[in-house]
This record gives C-alpha cells, sequence and structure tokens, in this order.
C-alpha cells in the first residue's frame, strides 16, 4: 500500500511539543491533502468540529485535554474514523483505554517515519475494510462511490457528499442486498448527538437527489437497503 487514498483527505493531528509537532506535520503533508495541528486537547475538538478530517493521529499527553479524554468525545459522534494514538506511555490503564476507543494503531515515543508510515498504512487498510478494499464501489452501470474522497461519481462528474451522507453510503454498501433496520442507521450516523427516522429519511432524500435515482430503497417498517448489481 502506497498511501495514495489519503491524497484527496484530511488529518487532524495533535502534539503539543514544538519542535515533534513542525516535524510530524512535515511528513503528513507529503501524504495528505490538508494537514489541521492542534498544540491542546481543546483546539483538537474545535478543529475536529470545524473540519471534520478523515484521520486523527493524536498525542496522549497534551495541555487541558489528554489525546484520550478528546478520542472519547470524538466517538460519541464518529465512531470508524481511524486514529494513530501517540504517547511515552507503556501502563496497562493506558493500553486498556485505547482498546476501548478503537485505536488503529498505538505509537510509542520516540518514533521514526517508517514506524509513522507504518501507523498510516493500518489507517489505509483499515479504511479500504469499509468497502472490501475497493476504492471505486459500481453502483449501476453509471454511478459508482470513491470512498476515498466521499464522493458519487456519475459518469466524469463527480457529487460532494456531506459527512453524514457519505456515512450512511457506506454503510449501506457495506451491507448491500440486505435491509439495515432505521435504528442501526441512526445510532451508526448520529451517535451520542441523536437522530431521529425524520432526519435519517432527509439524509436518504438528499442522497437521491444528488445521484439523480432513488437507488437506496425502502424496506417498509424496517429500514433501508441498496440491492445488489444482478
Amino acid at each position: 500500500m502506497n498511501l495514495e487514498i489519503f491524497k484527496t483527505q484530511s488529518v487532524l493531528y495533535a502534539e503539543d511539543e514544538e519542535g515533534i509537532s513542525r516535524h510530524v506535520g512535515a511528513i503528513l503533508e507529503i501524504f495528505f491533502k490538508k494537514v489541521y495541528i492542534a498544540r491542546d486537547g481543546e483546539e483538537a475538538l474545535e478543529l475536529f468540529y470545524r473540519h471534520q478530517p478523515d484521520v486523527l493521529v493524536l498525542d496522549v499527553c497534551m495541555p487541558k485535554l489528554d489525546g484520550l479524554m478528546v478520542l472519547a468525545q470524538i466517538r460519541e459522534h464518529d465512531r470508524k474514523i481511524p486514529a494513530i494514538m501517540i504517547t511515552a506511555h507503556t501502563e496497562q490503564p493506558y493500553l486498556l483505554r485505547a482498546v476501548e476507543l478503537n485505536i488503529t494503531k498505538y505509537l510509542q515515543k520516540p518514533f521514526s517515519k517508517e514506524s509513522l508510515m507504518e501507523s498510516l498504512r493500518a489507517c489505509e487498510e483499515y479504511m479500504r475494510g469499509w468497502l472490501g478494499g475497493e476504492l471505486r464501489v459500481e453502483i449501476d452501470e453509471s454511478l459508482s462511490y470513491n470512498p476515498s474522497n466521499k464522493r458519487l461519481q456519475i459518469q466524469e462528474r463527480e457529487i460532494w457528499l456531506t459527512k453524514k451522507e457519505s456515512t450512511l453510503l457506506e454503510i449501506l454498501l457495506a451491507k448491500r442486498g440486505q435491509v439495515v433496520g432505521f435504528d442501526e442507521l441512526i445510532n451508526e450516523v448520529w451517535g451520542l448527538e441523536g437522530g431521529s427516522r425524520e432526519t435519517l429519511k432527509f439524509v436518504i432524500k438528499e442522497i437521491r437527489r444528488k445521484a439523480g435515482r432513488a437507488f437506496i430503497q425502502n424496506s417498509f417498517a424496517q429500514g433501508y437497503f441498496i440491492p445488489k448489481r444482478s
């Protein structure tokens, strides 16, 4: 894997030590379209909510809020975003908490560029795994979805999706041919933020409108599904 998936994506990097931040930030800029850098936990949360990055790289020991506290709050809104946790700690409580928060990779200080790249490859593998390793998923003969840039494509035209639209679409594509229940979709897309069947219906309607077709189908009183291609 050569980290191609990140060329259209953004990363949030949180580190309070300026020298390390500058060095690691420069490496991340090689692979990502945009790098957002935070100096403390509160700034990390602010940047996350403002920019909705695709990947997290968080130091555990930061002022105001530590990396685990930051990730715990992010997990209330986004359960899927890959996260690399950087720390000098090897104590079991830290490791157990990291596992609970679904850390993609644990990176111990001091670390090399090669170790960082290995962690990014783990994130790439995790992201590809959402949709069976594909970088473009065919929906029908003229409509496809690219999970690397979160866009639908109709022939040569790309269509931008919101975070919730792309998350919902990825869930349905990952379970293509299966009915996904209303409550499961609401829980996965909105989490503790809280959604409803009306907000779910609105997001489905917007995806259909942007695609110009009703490829997401309703199973009466059960949920939604995308039919398998014949």
